[in-house]
């Protein structure tokens, strides 16, 4: 959209909205904000141009050329966040994670308060089975944006790939409670406890999770569950 902005001694501003969704407490302001380096930034005209060009291509699909605009971009101003940004989410669709990730820890030098270039990071790291590094640096996003669900969410992924069902737990139940629809958290709260042996408390949430939405594959787990406190209670039978 086009909308006036009056900001003295500034001849133009460019406001870019990323396209992430909002829920909670950000979706209506919460702790979100306008970074002014990025809109006082003195990014030249043509290298605005090339990433309009850019974003242009990528909506008809052109994915390298919008990458080569994404390059000329950061060319002509090295420290231009969006473009940063918007090259590493393109290397990363098409597998060049290297280069991605050197784009993303770029962008989050530019503007350190933004949380969505660690976030990506740390999802990269989770791909790649660098569960460790994934945890440190969703660790750090969660610190600079407490109230990010998606953050939480990954970073209950990387405690529970380390075998850290208690923290993970703690992560996937901050992102539900931070996102009510999030189901995969829900989802992933339930292995959580399952992994620590809380079988009742998973065979709760299951039901809770049921009861909002029929889901077969949930079903079958529940069965799943139930037998297994079943055979935890004929071990605790025998051995009295």
């Amino acid at each position: 959209m086009n909308y006036p902005v009056d900001v003295p001694g500034t001849p133009y501003v460019f406001i870019f909205l990323n396209g992430r969704s909002a829920r909670g407490p950000a979706a209506l302001g919460g702790n979100r904000v306008v970074d002014i380096r990025q809109l006082t930034a003195n990014i030249p005209k043509q290298a605005l141009k090339e990433y309009e060009k850019a974003v242009q291509e990528l909506k008809d699909h052109n994915t390298e050329r919008a990458i080569e605009r994404l390059k000329k971009s950061i060319k002509l101003a090295p420290d231009f966040y969006n473009a940063h940004l918007g090259l590493a989410q393109e290397y990363r669709k098409t597998g060049r994670l290297v280069a991605a990730e050197k784009e993303l820890t770029r962008a989050f030098e530019l503007n350190p308060r933004e949380v969505t270039p660690l976030i990506q990071l740390g999802e990269i790291y989770l791909d790649n089975n660098n569960f460790r590094g994934a945890a440190d640096v969703l660790s750090q996003a969660i610190r600079i944006e407490p109230g990010s669900a998606i953050a939480h969410y990954a970073l209950g992924r990387a405690r529970y790939k380390l075998s850290q069902y208690a923290e993970a737990e703690q992560a996937f139940t901050r992102a539900a409670s931070l996102d009510e629809d999030f189901e995969a958290a829900e989802l992933m709260l339930v292995h959580a406890y399952v992994r620590q042996g809380k079988a009742r408390a998973a065979l709760g949430h299951i039901d809770a999770l049921l009861h909002k939405s029929p889901n077969p594959a949930l079903e079958k787990f529940r069965s799943e569950v139930v037998a297994a406190l079943a055979n935890l209670k004929q071990g605790t039978d025998k051995q009295r």
